[in-house]
């Protein structure tokens, strides 16, 4: 099973290439052919450069178009059947990739779940989270463990197959999350930890676009 990885990227230029070469490291030693393709939405700073210099594909967007407008871009361009999300800065630890992996081919989408009690939720933020999610299930017919993570691998053509719904913000997860499920494609959840900071503010951005989306 070959894999592409694609990473957005804004202002990023303090983590993205210690992203790309955790990412690097990971795939080395899964034994199967990747690319990896970083995508700089619109940077101020070093990222472009920095992630040009290290030895994989990169595409620039002249202006900041949006989260999902960058995932969109890294999917048009990737060459391989099964695509692979993840941060670039850092937020999601590369290092659980390959506990993502092993559960391919057997089901379309693997979701790291940010769930546990080590997991950081502000206080402020858990009575949208909560909702939204409660809603996402009712929808879906099934409980949703995490509904917008940016960790995921999943196949190419079936996310293809839903290209006219997906919005160029941050609601690109959710609408992943919900297309899958509602068409009874197959969707695992594994356990995740994230880095408290980063992921907290993430997290406030993704829930607030998708809660403009409904």
């Amino acid at each position: 099973m070959s894999l592409s990885i694609i990473v957005p990227a804004l202002n990023e230029e303090q983590s993205i290439v210690n992203v790309i070469n955790n990412i690097k490291k990971t795939l080395d030693n899964c034994s199967r052919p990747y690319e990896i393709i970083v995508v700089d939405d619109g940077s101020t700073d070093k990222t472009f450069e920095l992630a040009a210099s290290q030895e994989v594909k990169v595409i620039q967007h002249s202006n900041n178009r949006g989260y999902g407008a960058s995932l969109r871009s890294g999917i048009k361009e990737s060459t391989y059947d099964w695509i692979l999300i993840t941060d670039g800065d850092g937020t999601y630890p590369v290092e659980a990739i390959p506990s993502l992996l092993k559960f391919t081919p057997k089901y379309d989408m693997v979701i790291g779940a940010r769930t546990g009690e080590k997991v950081y939720i502000p206080f402020f933020r858990r009575p949208a989270k909560w909702f939204l999610t409660l809603l996402a299930g009712f929808l879906a017919g099934r409980k949703i463990p995490d509904l917008n993570s940016g960790l995921r691998v999943f196949r190419k053509d079936l996310c293809l197959e839903f290209s006219h719904l997906y919005p160029q913000g941050f609601s690109f997860t959710s609408t992943l999350t919900m297309a899958f499920l509602t068409h009874d494609y197959t969707v695992k959840y594994i356990q995740l930890i994230t880095t408290k900071e980063k992921a907290s503010l993430q997290s406030h951005l993704m829930i607030l676009s998708t809660l403009i989306s409904f």
